[in-house]
C-alpha cells in the first residue's frame, strides 16, 4: 500500500483523494514531454516538474533520494508528508502558497539544500533540522509563527 511504504496520492476533479500506483506523470522540460515514470525512476532523473494534479506528497515519499537535486511541487499541492523529502539530495526547495498541511521533519537532514521559499503560512515542526548547508530561507508575508525546532542544528 503507497501509504505505509511512501507514494503519492493524486485528487480527483471532485476534491476527493484517491491513492493510486507507484506510476507519476513528469514534464521533462528538456525533451519538451510529458513522461509516465515509475516513483523508483523518478528517483533516477535530476530535476523534475510535479503533475499540477498532485495534492498530496506521502510520508518518507522522496526520502533518501540522494540523486533529487530539484523539484518543481504542483501548485495544487496540500499536504507535504512526514519525512517526504528527508535525507534527500536537494539544493533548493520552494514551496506553494497552497499548502495547508507540512507534516514533521518533511525536509530534515537534507544536507545540500541551500535555499528554501515558503509561501505558504504554514510551517512544520522539524522541518528543516539538520539541514547544515541551510543558508537563506524566504518567508511569506504574512507568517505568524515558526514551528518548534524548524531549524534545530543548522549550522548556518
Amino acid at each position: 500500500m503507497l501509504g505505509t511504504q511512501g507514494g503519492v496520492v493524486l485528487g480527483s476533479a471532485s476534491g476527493n483523494v484517491v491513492p493510486v500506483a507507484p506510476v507519476v506523470p513528469f514534464v521533462d522540460r528538456a525533451k519538451g514531454s510529458v513522461e509516465t515514470r515509475t516513483v523508483s525512476q523518478t528517483y533516477m532523473t535530476r530535476t523534475n516538474e510535479m503533475s499540477q494534479s498532485f495534492v498530496t506528497i506521502e510520508d518518507e515519499a522522496f526520502m533518501y533520494t540522494d540523486s533529487l537535486e530539484s523539484i518543481i511541487l504542483s501548485p495544487q499541492l496540500l499536504t507535504i508528508g512526514r519525512l517526504a523529502f528527508a535525507y534527500s539530495g536537494l539544493l533548493s526547495i520552494e514551496i506553494p502558497d497552497t499548502v495547508t498541511e507540512v507534516r514533521e521533519y518533511a525536509f530534515s537532514e537534507c544536507k545540500a539544500l541551500v535555499t528554501a521559499t515558503i509561501k505558504t503560512t504554514i510551517n512544520g515542526d522539524y522541518m528543516f533540522s539538520e539541514d547544515t548547508a541551510l543558508t537563506t530561507v524566504n518567508f511569506a508575508q504574512n507568517t505568524l509563527r515558526i514551528s518548534d525546532g524548524m531549524f534545530k542544528n543548522c549550522t548556518n
